[in-house]
């Protein structure tokens, strides 16, 4: 059988070729451009016990095109899909047979065919490049990466957490961000058809980190660190009727003192700490902070929540350096000698706090994500301790549900609105 796949017979015949397990990676338009912009020009699928894979046109020129929403369709009929990046993925087929390799283990991809180097460097600034590569030149390199991803596929554990973490993002993502006239005066995106469609902008949120903490910068443009005096988040408005963000306050010490044990008396430990050493909250929060990540003063180690916390420390520092590697039990994640450099134990504890601060994230965003399916309004973007909700006034009792999930989980808030990111307003 042919290895491109073009015509209904040949892909009737792709059925008896391929059993219930394949590896598949989805082609754009261009390699960098968001996958949330348009369907994908081709599909890769192999079956990860054969010896060859194939390759599905959609809308590549040197072949006839073939039925994309058929070849969707198709995708639901596999038990398990192994993919580089579930997240991306999940714009062609969402489903629970999906499986990200890349959260498993990261794979550095040796480097890519001589033609995709030559054609990439000379239509750099193209939307079109992966139209310009020969579609052969396609169906080469992802036979390549499936050999670079099959020790991973052979030695793949399900991991809940992993699913979730794709999940989540890639429901933030597609919902993309409205913006202004004024965005190309703030950000002069030197490729905008990476990121730009009509009156969007994309996010693209990368899960492989060092602590597992999503990094959010995409086409150039950090969202995790918009400028606040610039004036740039002015270009940000809603589609809807208003922006509402949601941000946490004392989030780090909140996660902390639930992980420790702490009983705080004032519900928040900056009080607890101003109360205790007679000051006022401000000159609390600063030498909280300093001390958190650091050495206690002496004057302060009587402090119950500081004592739980070194307790803490110092236990995850005994198995790190007893074994060479720290294990976040609830998530899967390995904190490993190897990989990190001039470790102490307030830095490891810092990591692992990062790491818990998402693990906690992903069961809010779970939760609000099923609260908002089917409504107007939407979650547009998450800055780690602040979720942006773009909403309409007739969900205002989902709002309300939201907000209780919060309370539940037992985090202060502070909510904030406005018609534009740069003019929120306390609420």
């Amino acid at each position: 059988m042919f290895w491109l796949i073009e015509t209904q017979e040949q892909f009737d015949d792709l059925k008896y070729q391929l059993g219930k397990e394949i590896f598949a990676i989805p082609i754009y338009k261009h390699t960098e451009m968001h996958p949330g912009m348009f369907t994908p020009i081709s599909l890769y699928l192999r079956d990860i016990n054969q010896k060859r894979g194939f390759l599905i046109n959609f809308y590549h020129p040197e072949a006839l095109l073939f039925d994309y929403l058929q070849a969707k369709e198709y995708l639901k009929t596999f038990d398990k899909i192994y993919t580089p990046d579930k997240k991306a993925f999940n714009y062609v087929h969402f489903g629970e047979n999906t499986l990200d390799l890349n959260l498993c283990q990261y794979v550095e991809l040796k480097k890519h065919t001589y033609a995709h180097n030559y054609y990439s460097q000379k239509y750099y600034d193209s939307d079109d490049l992966n139209m310009v590569i020969p579609i052969v030149k396609h169906f080469e390199e992802c036979e390549s990466i499936f050999q670079q991803y099959l020790p991973v596929i052979n030695k793949y554990q399900p991991n809940t957490y992993y699913d979730d973490l794709s999940n989540v993002f890639w429901f933030i993502e597609k919902n993309g961000l409205k913006v202004n006239s004024a965005f190309e005066r703030y950000f002069e995106l030197k490729r905008p058809f990476l990121s730009r469609y009509n009156d969007y902008t994309f996010t693209q949120y990368n899960l492989n980190t060092t602590t597992g903490r999503p990094s959010n910068t995409f086409n150039n443009l950090n969202f995790a660190a918009l400028p606040k005096d610039s004036g740039a988040r002015s270009v940000f408005i809603p589609r809807n009727d208003f922006l509402l963000e949601i941000d946490l306050t004392a989030y780090h010490p909140t996660l902390i003192g639930q992980m420790v044990g702490y009983q705080s008396p004032t519900g928040d430990i900056y009080e607890d700490f101003a109360d205790k050493y007679g000051m006022d909250r401000t000159e609390a929060k600063n030498l909280v902070f300093k001390q958190l990540y650091g050495n206690v003063f002496d004057q302060y180690k009587d402090f119950e929540f500081f004592q739980l916390t070194t307790q803490l420390i110092n236990k995850i520092w005994a198995e790190f350096s007893a074994k060479g590697k720290y294990t976040v039990q609830e998530t899967g994640k390995v904190f490993t000698e190897k990989e990190l450099q001039n470790m102490n134990p307030q830095k490891l504890f810092n990591y692992i706090i990062q790491h818990w601060e998402t693990f906690n994230n992903v069961a809010l965003l779970k939760n609000i994500h099923y609260i908002l399916n089917n409504s107007k309004t939407r979650l547009v973007l998450y800055t780690y301790d602040a979720f942006l909700l773009d909403t309409a006034k007739e969900d205002k009792e989902k709002i309300r549900a939201i907000l209780d999930v919060f309370k539940q989980a037992k985090l202060k808030i502070k909510t904030s609105y406005g018609t534009d990111y740069n003019s929120l307003q306390p609420l």
